[in-house]
């Protein structure tokens, strides 16, 4: 365990926005990741505030391993790297993963999910840091729509994989990545600002207008409607400035009120 004073959120998330962390522990065990006020990982789907925070932690447990029960990872690891690790060898189960930016512990938290499949499906359990180190059972976590109800930090995560043709595996993961690059922006960006409601949250913004849409350094991308990218000069309050002018605009066209997948950090 260490810890880093002033760590930049501009630096630790991928939109780009955020002010400074006074004190970040960096937790390195799984007894080290011992519960904080805010939990910060890859950064992938987070909007941070411009006013910084006093503390935050990050888990940076590392490792992959193929055990008795499936695929076991850290929750500092990519889920990308770990769906790589496992093609590698040949496991099929984890595809779905290639293309996600976040780390494990966010996946799990967040329950990230892609081409009709999310990590609740995909466990067989994780670990979490409640004050204690426990295991904890897909049933008990309490999964949602890119949600859940895990109390204390997620330390690590065994995943399901099981033998399969090694080439159908690239094959699958080389038409997701195609899929992906063709439909989601590049540069600045949290990834899907909101979640699902009846139907893709992009199909009510893109009908509501909203794809360019811009607040100062902030603007939907013109490719898919539900991703803010940050021009390089965005602050939060703009950000937060878009959100909300997506969400009345949804609202005021088809009575949908979109409920966010990004997560806030900070005082906003």
């Amino acid at each position: 365990m260490y810890r880093i004073y002033g760590a930049d959120l501009k630096k630790l998330t991928s939109l780009g926005i955020g002010g400074r962390i006074e004190t970040l522990t960096v937790a390195e065990k799984p007894e080290e990741a011992e519960p904080a006020d805010t939990v910060v990982g890859r950064g992938t789907n987070v909007l941070a505030s411009d006013a910084g925070l006093k503390t935050a932690l990050m888990p940076a447990v590392r490792g992959i391993k193929l055990t008795g029960d499936g695929l076991y990872a850290g929750s500092g690891e990519p889920i990308a790297s770990v769906a790589a690790f496992a093609a590698g060898l040949g496991l099929t189960g984890l595809e779905w993963a290639s293309g996600i930016p976040g780390s494990v512990g966010g996946a799990v938290k967040g329950n990230a999910g892609a081409f009709g499949v999310s990590t609740g499906e995909s466990i067989v359990y994780c670990q979490v840091n409640d004050g204690r180190l426990k295991r904890l059972e897909p049933s008990q976590c309490g999964f949602g729509e890119r949600s859940s109800a895990i109390a204390g930090v997620v330390t690590g995560a065994c995943f399901r994989v099981k033998t399969g043709d090694r080439e159908g595996i690239y094959a699958t993961v080389g038409k997701y990545s195609a899929f992906r690059r063709a439909t989601q922006p590049r540069g600045m960006t949290a990834g899907s600002t909101f979640k699902a409601a009846d139907r893709p949250a992009g199909w009510y913004l893109d009908r509501a207008g909203l794809k360019g849409a811009k607040v100062g350094g902030a603007s939907v991308s013109e490719l898919h409607a539900n991703f803010i990218i940050n021009d390089g000069t965005a602050s939060s309050d703009d950000a937060v400035s878009l959100i909300r002018l997506m969400k009345a605009r949804v609202y005021d066209a088809f009575g949908v009120e979109l409920e966010e997948e990004i997560v806030y950090i900070g005082e906003f």
